[in-house]
């Protein structure tokens, strides 16, 4: 009698324990769900001159950018990108040397490749500022005084 008794209590504590986790855990994950994850965007394509560059192919869960296509205006290690939707994006650069992988373009042979990562540092497109750790490859090619950008894939930010 005495062993049933000390498993019912057992038993007791163990229900016990259990309620109290699992009323402490829905807390603990309603907690976190108050964190919002990062608004970013992914472009299929850049391509352009070396001042302005087009981007295409664009999905995002920021409403003022997706399905929009956009304006990149370069000024050196900064730009900002004009969407269709008249919402901006403004942008940093950094530049790293990556392997060769530049193909070629059009029997053009690429002048030079890059490494670009972005951090978005401001404007109205509800992006989430901040950096992007992924470098992404950019090509160029220079032909007829003309210079060509050219993503090599897309392009995320």
């Amino acid at each position: 009698m005495k062993r049933n008794r000390y498993l019912c209590a057992v038993a007791a504590v163990a229900l016990v324990g259990s309620g109290v986790s699992a009323a402490l855990l829905p807390g603990t994950l309603a907690g976190a769900k108050g964190v919002k994850p990062a608004v970013t965007v992914t472009c299929t394509s850049l391509f352009g001159q070396e001042a302005s560059q087009s981007l295409t192919g664009c999905t995002s869960s920021s409403s003022k950018v997706n399905g929009a296509y956009g304006t990149q205006v370069d000024s050196g290690s900064t730009a900002t990108i004009y969407w269709t939707t008249k919402a901006t994006t403004t942008v940093t650069f950094t530049y790293s040397q990556p392997a060769d992988a530049c193909p070629t373009f059009l029997g053009v042979a690429p002048a030079s490749e890059v490494a670009e990562s972005i951090t978005v540092t401001g404007g109205n497109s509800k992006l989430t500022d901040e950096a992007y750790p992924t470098a992404q490859d950019s090509c160029a090619y220079s032909a007829g005084g003309d210079i060509v950008v050219n993503s090599l894939g897309s392009i995320s930010f």
